[in-house]
């Protein structure tokens, strides 16, 4: 399996790119939307485009002067692919032609529309397919390494499916992914200035971005988080299924009634986690973490840093559904109860040896052998535990967060959060090289492109069905499938350019009869 880094220089291996014509620091591309879209497909559009401008630093203008590059967005409406062409420092107009059959006025999010708007805006970037294939594939025979699926990059051919521990239902991503974020930022660098407040990802998402919110428990969200800084909160409060929510860079989880659905781009620092009335597992990184399980029993991991637990209500962990903290720290995490106490009109816990009927008592047990501990509380004055939790680690009586404290552990970390970049590893001081040694010269990385004048420049391959410069479409060829999980496709040839067409055997929900799943056609 490719790191998000190494499966980003494959998808960058051509050396293609949007460069810096005018020299002022910055990459703008103009850009054009054919009159052929309905009003809502031509605001995915341009959805599409900030997506990647949200990611890497690239701007997308309309009718801008003084660009380094322009893209043409055609719609293509007797087709329900794509196709679009590479750029390079001497070809600074690109394409990207967007199939509009079967799609509808009013396209929703999750749909193949979208993904084929940000697949052919990838390659107008300079973005590849992951593997050396072009307009048909089998994940078998072409995939370049375990990762390419649609899992990690919108650049793949291939389904989620095809990486364990992934399942879409039939969705598609809205956005780049965690491979193509890698891709973007190793040619224009990061972003750092997206959502470098604190952000809510999710439920109540202050984002102001279509795939990134949810509205309801029938949202199904695929998407990659990019964060340039803040406090900041995966919140899947919502749904009512078991999930699986990693805070992790680099990881996914299981959100809703989806399978790998939700991942965190490296380098990006997420503090805060929010599960919904399910079994929950929520997982914290190296920070600081605030984990609020929600109902169900949940399975709560803080990871380094002072972790607080949150409880909202005494449903949250009860006697028959508690929650497990695998992990408590005594002295370092707290267990914060104060929505609780308050919603049961109590000032202050009493701790005692056990519950003898009065409201607002606690009990707080350990056993030094199995390493397992627990805090009960009596909310009502009933002799019972209305609040159960269990953890793995002593809990004392300092760790609880009762009505009048505050933590003695900041939530948020000690220090602002670094801009994440796509290497955010500190580079080690070195020695200083000796005067009769000479420090020598770094040796050249042989997957790195190397900028070479006219015409020795990365070209891409002549097409050889039709050596003219602007796509030609050829009559299709059906190419024959023998894998039933991979799509059957037909090559449209054009001048040096990627794209997508849908006429495949593989089964997907969002499509209409005349196109079942995606393939792509593509020139390199």
């Amino acid at each position: 399996m490719f790191t998000s880094q190494q499966a980003g220089k494959q998808l960058t291996r051509g050396g293609y790119k949007v460069h810096d014509n005018n020299g002022d620091g910055k990459t703008t591309l103009s850009y054009r939307v054919a009159k052929g879209f309905t009003p809502q497909q031509a605001e995915q559009a341009r959805q599409a485009m900030q997506s990647w401008q949200d990611v890497a630093n690239v701007t997308f203008t309309e009718k801008a002067l003084h660009r380094d590059g322009h893209v043409d967005i055609n719609d293509m409406p007797d087709s329900s692919g794509g196709v679009a062409s590479l750029p390079h420092r001497y070809m600074t107009q690109t394409s990207a032609n967007i199939g509009t059959q079967n799609v509808g006025a009013n396209p929703s999010p999750g749909h193949f529309f979208r993904m084929v708007l940000v697949h052919e805006l990838g390659h107008a970037l300079g973005l590849e397919h992951p593997g050396n294939y072009d307009g048909n594939g089998n994940y078998g025979r072409h995939a370049t390494y375990a990762g390419d699926t649609q899992a990690r990059s919108v650049m793949s051919y291939f389904s989620e499916k095809n990486q364990p521990g992934h399942d879409f239902k039939s969705l598609y991503p809205s956005a780049p992914m965690m491979d193509d974020i890698a891709a973007a930022q190793k040619l224009y660098g990061a972003n750092t200035k997206t959502r470098n407040t604190d952000t809510t990802y999710g439920f109540n998402s202050n984002t102001n971005r279509e795939a990134l919110s949810l509205k309801s428990a029938n949202d199904n969200p695929i998407f990659c988080v990019w964060d340039g800084g803040g406090n900041d909160t995966l919140d899947f409060s919502g749904y009512s299924q078991n999930q699986k929510i990693n805070l992790n860079a680099e990881s996914f989880s299981d959100v809703g009634a989806l399978k790998g659905n939700v991942s965190v781009a490296k380098g990006v620092i997420l503090e805060n986690a929010v599960g919904g009335k399910g079994n929950d597992a929520l997982i914290g990184n190296a920070v600081a973490n605030r984990l609020k399980g929600g109902g169900g029993a949940d399975r709560l991991s803080g990871g380094g840093g002072a972790d607080t637990f949150v409880y909202d209500h005494a449903s949250d962990s009860t006697p028959d559904n508690p929650d497990v903290i695998l992990d408590f720290q005594s002295g370092s995490d707290k267990i914060d109860v104060r929505a609780v106490l308050k919603q049961a009109n109590l000032s202050a816990l009493k701790y005692v040896e056990r519950l003898t009927g009065q409201p607002g008592q606690a009990v707080i047990s350990y056993n030094q052998g199995s390493n397992e501990g627990s805090l009960a509380l009596d909310l009502t004055g009933n002799g019972k535990a209305d609040l159960l939790i269990k953890s793995l680690g002593q809990i004392k009586a300092g760790d609880v967060l009762a009505l009048g404290d505050t933590p003695t552990a900041n939530p948020e970390p000690k220090d602002p959060k670094p801009a994440p970049r796509p290497q955010p590893e500190e580079p080690k001081p070195k020695p200083e090289p000796k005067p009769e040694e000479p420090k020598p010269k770094p040796r050249p990385d042989p997957c790195e492109p190397k900028p070479r004048p006219y015409p020795r420049e990365p070209q891409p391959r002549p097409d050889p069905c039709e050596p003219q410069p602007r796509p030609v479409p050829c009559e299709p060829r059906p190419i024959p499938c023998t894998d039933p999980c991979e799509p059957k496709a037909f090559i449209r040839n054009s001048r040096p350019a990627y794209g997508f067409n849908t006429h495949s055997g593989q089964s997907r929900a969002m499509h209409a009869s005349a196109f079942d799943q995606s393939a792509f056609s593509a020139r390199g």
